[in-house]
């Protein structure tokens, strides 16, 4: 974006006298040297000679800061195929509608924000194709699209694409995360089962491994680090040592060991996780009291 600001027409004057005055090979009020400016009067002759290239030179900076901000402007108009751009894309899908072409370009012909069934989107290029993962929030909670509304993005981008632009569209369950961890707990405050002594049916420490994951940037990286920051900030909780993290991906036959990975982070193929169906966190967390 343009940075360049037109200066004022006395805001150039004064600059020009300041630097004018400051060089005493030019200027000397005290010498009889015809060939130097000594006469400090605005009304000299230099003075308005000054004056008057200083509103020249206004109007020529105006007009580049006028052109500059045109450039940007027309920028922002021109699709530059970038992976910012094809998540701003994502989230104009209408569901049920065509796109038409206008001078070449797919557009809808009319803007209709109630047909935007997609809230979250991540796009990617990995090993030349662009990756677009997509979610929809149903009373704030993650989901995959439809078959239909899946299918319909998927339409909506072959027609939208680059000539040449290889591109897959992801909506899928978000991948299960399974956590095995032993955490010492006060007993004054924590039950051996995990509940809260303070409110009965509250399983604080599961809760702040659920509103971790929940509030990861839409395909953002899972660290295993941030998951034991997590867990330390509830109160009562004294030592974390977690023995495993895995994420299961929608259709895969084995998890990711996230433990096993060098820096110990993942990012979701669904672009988000949820808790296991199969292995909950009250059935893998043990707490010593």
């Amino acid at each position: 974006m343009a940075t360049f600001e037109a200066r004022e027409a006395q805001e150039i004057l004064n600059d020009m006298v300041t630097a004018l005055q400051s060089n005493a090979d030019l200027y000397d009020v005290d010498s009889d040297d015809d060939t130097k400016l000594n006469n400090p009067s605005n009304a000299s002759i230099w003075y308005n000679l000054l004056g008057l290239f200083s509103v020249a030179a206004n109007i020529v900076e105006s007009e580049f800061e006028d052109l500059q901000d045109d450039i940007d402007a027309r920028a922002l108009e021109i699709p530059v195929g970038t992976e910012r751009w094809h998540a701003a894309e994502t989230l104009n899908y209408q569901y049920g509608d065509a796109l038409v072409l206008d001078n070449g370009n797919p557009i809808y012909p009319i803007i209709d924000t109630t047909k935007r069934v997609v809230n979250l989107v991540g796009a990617t290029e990995q090993e030349g194709i662009v990756l677009i993962k997509a979610a929809k929030l149903t009373a704030g909670v993650p989901e995959a699209l439809s078959a239909l509304e899946k299918s319909g993005l998927e339409e909506y981008w072959i027609n939208k694409r680059f000539a040449g632009t290889s591109l897959t569209v992801i909506s899928q369950a978000g991948d299960e995360l399974t956590v095995t961890a032993r955490i010492e707990v006060d007993g004054q405050l924590i039950a051996s089962t995990g509940e809260s002594l303070l409110t009965a049916g509250v399983f604080p420490i599961e809760d702040a491994i659920k509103n971790y994951i929940a509030t990861l940037d839409f395909n953002g990286r899972f660290k295993v680090m941030s998951l034991i920051d997590a867990i330390q900030s509830v109160s009562g909780v004294q030592n974390v040592v977690i023995n495993e993290c895995t994420a299961l991906s929608f259709g895969s036959a084995s998890a990711v060991i996230i433990t096993n990975a060098v820096d110990k982070a993942y990012i979701a193929v669904a672009g988000y996780m949820k808790e296991s169906t199969s292995t909950p966190f009250n059935t893998t967390l043990t707490y010593i009291v």
